[in-house]
C-alpha cells in the first residue's frame, strides 16, 4: 500500500486549522492516522510527519515529534528491565517477563513521560507521537491515550501502522469512530 498524500495533506490542513482555532471542539482533539504495510513506509512516515512539524514551526504554530520508541526505552531503563541479569532471565522466563512487561507499570512510565513533557501546553501546541508500532503487544495507544485523557490539553498526532489498535477500530469506509476525542483521517 502506498503512502497516502491526499489524506495526509488533509491531516495537515485540519491540524493547522485546528492550532489556530478555526476548529470549534468540545476538548482538543487527538488525529488518528492510520496507514498500511508497504516497503519503507514507516520511514516514509516519519519523514513526512518530520517535514510536516518543519512546516507548522514555519508558519510559527507551536509543534513537536516524539518518538515512542525512545519512551519505551526510557521506561524499560528506569524499569532496570535493560540489565543485563533481566535479560538473561528473558531467555528462560519469557512469558512471566512478557506478562510483566503487559502490565501497568510500562504503560505508566510512558504515560508519566508523555505527561511530563506536554505538561502547559495548550491547544496551540501539537505533538505527533511517532513509531507507535513499536510499543505492540506490550502497550497498545489506546491505552496511552486512556492514561493521558484529561491530563494533557495540546493536540496529539497518532501516524499508526495498520487498520485497527486496540479498543479503537477504525475500518476503511465504515466511518466508525469509537473515541470521543479521536478523529481518523
Amino acid at each position: 500500500m502506498p503512502w497516502d498524500n491526499d489524506r495526509f495533506d488533509e491531516l495537515e490542513r485540519r491540524v493547522k486549522e485546528t492550532l489556530k482555532g478555526g476548529r470549534p471542539a468540545l476538548d482538543v482533539p487527538y488525529f488518528h492516522f492510520p496507514y498500511g504495510p508497504g516497503d519503507g513506509i514507516e520511514r516514509t512516515c516519519i519523514i513526512e510527519f518530520q517535514n510536516m512539524v518543519k512546516r507548522l514551526k514555519a508558519e510559527e504554530l507551536s509543534a513537536e515529534t516524539i518518538f515512542l520508541s525512545k519512551l519505551l526505552l526510557d521506561s524499560l531503563r528506569e524499569l532496570g528491565l535493560l540489565d543485563e541479569d533481566v535479560l538473561a532471565k528473558e531467555s528462560r522466563d519469557r512469558k512471566e517477563i512478557f506478562n510483566d512487561l503487559r502490565g501497568r507499570y510500562l504503560k505508566e512510565g510512558i504515560v508519566k513521560r508523555l505527561i511530563d513533557r506536554l505538561d502547559g501546553k495548550d491547544a496551540s501546541h501539537c505533538a505527533v507521537l511517532l513509531r507507535a508500532g513499536a510499543l505492540f503487544p506490550f502497550v497498545r495507544i489506546s491505552h496511552i491515550l486512556s492514561g493521558l485523557d484529561g491530563r494533557i490539553g495540546c493536540v496529539l498526532v497518532i501516524p499508526y501502522p495498520g487498520s485497527k489498535e486496540g479498543e479503537m477500530l477504525w475500518y476503511p469506509g465504515d466511518g466508525s469512530n469509537n473515541y470521543y476525542r479521536w478523529e481518523t483521517v
